[in-house]
């Protein structure tokens, strides 16, 4: 397994806005972590076959 930095820091700025959430903090991090989830779970792999 190799380690892939740019999920490993969108899964702690992830952590971090869940965390902001869970204490009622809204704020820039916030707006960051619902970017870096899409990052996280939103990545789709393209096909490489034809259409």
């Amino acid at each position: 397994m190799t380690w892939k930095p740019r999920l490993i820091v969108a899964s702690v700025v992830l952590l971090a806005a869940i965390i902001l959430r869970a204490f009622g903090i809204n704020s820039f991090i916030e707006a960051i972590g619902y970017m870096a989830a899409g990052f996280l779970f939103g990545s789709v792999p393209e096909s490489k076959g034809k259409i």
